[in-house]
């Protein structure tokens, strides 16, 4: 009976919370640029850290959600956004932005991932139902985050974009002293034995899942951070607000598409619907990047976003594959490195856009999808090995 009293309802704040958060990078990089007066290549850097620390944010959650307890991880994440953010506003040089790039990033994937594995846990009958709820806030969240801050840029400068995150994550954190929140026991250790049980069981799943998320992310990453300041570089009569609308158009892409390719997904083998979107996403953003008309690039910057929108969802039900009980490990592991493929994705486009320009540095993300292509076609059979 406890589990249907269970309501994720609380948690969906904090999910369109971390979603504006995770999307904040793109918009402001080049208000950024313009009063530190930065080469692209230490723009790059910023991104890189943010989600460098997102990658040890998701390595080490299960180890600090087990010292310190779900309702304390909580409020800190939360309080360490609100610092985080807010000091990112006030920051006077580029030095200061560094770390606090990189704590943003890491307390922020702790966000979206904790409520996830608390419904998970505590979600019952229903938990299909209130996962699919719980990131549907989250992908709003991204989605609104872009327009959002290129409102905000035009009409107050970036500093609001980070004040407006930084409150909003103040006001939930004062919220959140006032509710409970499941603790989640039995938290199964991450050490070198379960890894090898995984290995072992699932290893060539494993590994392809690994590096098609990481390749996945960092395509992904790579465009969505580097998308407003490439379009204002490439089109003299683009401004920040419309740079940023089209960077949420894609968002709003991805969110949509996930239901349509879910549901396709019941009628087309995983593997072929997987190479396919693959292929789209590959074509469009590398025609995007090189295409002269603006109209034509947003159009196929579009087709970009709900190309993606599929592969998503279905390499993490790939997951199914593994055992059981080591299900929870792998998955984490994978979204871990997830992360650090949005660091390696971002960072290179700027250093290119120095040297080579724009059109031709956006390629670099685009190409990351070739490894899809390659990976995905071995997934089907290395599911059924056992």
């Amino acid at each position: 009976m406890a589990e249907q009293k269970f309501s994720a309802a609380p948690l969906y704040p904090v999910m369109f919370l971390s979603g504006m958060i995770l999307i904040f990078p793109g918009p402001i990089l080049d208000s950024l640029i313009t009063k530190f007066s930065l080469t692209q290549e230490m723009a790059g850097r910023l991104p890189f850290l943010f989600f460098a620390g997102g990658f040890l944010g998701q390595l080490f959650l299960s180890e600090i959600v087990r010292m310190f307890g779900t309702r304390k991880t909580f409020l800190f994440d939360l309080l360490a956004a609100a610092l985080a953010l807010g000091l990112i506003g006030f920051s006077r040089g580029y030095y200061q932005l560094l770390p606090l790039f990189f704590l943003a990033g890491f307390v922020n994937n702790m966000l979206f991932t904790l409520p996830g594995v608390i419904v998970t846990r505590e979600g019952g009958k229903q938990v299909g139902s209130k996962v699919t709820y719980l990131y549907a806030f989250f992908s709003l969240g991204v989605t609104l985050g872009p327009i959002l801050a290129g409102v905000l840029i035009r009409r107050f400068g970036y500093p609001a974009v980070l004040f407006q995150l930084a409150l909003c994550a103040a006001a939930i954190f004062c919220w959140s002293l006032f509710k409970p929140a499941p603790e989640i026991r039995e938290i199964e250790k991450m050490n070198f034995a379960g890894i090898s049980r995984l290995l072992k069981s699932s290893g060539a799943l494993f590994f392809l899942l690994l590096l098609g998320q990481f390749f996945y992310v960092a395509a992904e990453q790579g465009i969505s951070v580097w998308l407003p300041k490439s379009l204002l570089e490439r089109f003299p009569a683009e401004n920040i607000e419309h740079a940023s609308l089209l960077l949420a158009g894609i968002w709003a892409a991805m969110s949509a598409g996930r239901f349509l390719f879910g549901w396709m997904s019941k009628h087309i083998d995983r593997s072929i619907l997987l190479f396919a979107l693959a292929l789209v996403s590959l074509g469009s953003s590398a025609a995007a990047a090189l295409i002269p008309g603006r109209t034509g690039c947003e159009l196929l910057y579009l087709a970009f976003g709900l190309g993606m929108s599929g592969i998503y969802p279905l390499i993490v039900s790939y997951t199914e594959g593994f055992p059981p009980r080591l299900v929870s490990m792998g998955l984490g592991l994978i979204l871990a490195f997830s992360s650090l493929g949005g660091a390696l994705g971002s960072y290179p486009v700027g250093i290119l856009a120095e040297k080579i320009g724009f059109s031709q540095a956006m390629l670099y993300p685009a190409s990351l999808l070739i490894f899809l292509l390659l990976i995905f076609p071995f997934l089907k059979k290395a599911a059924l090995q056992k």
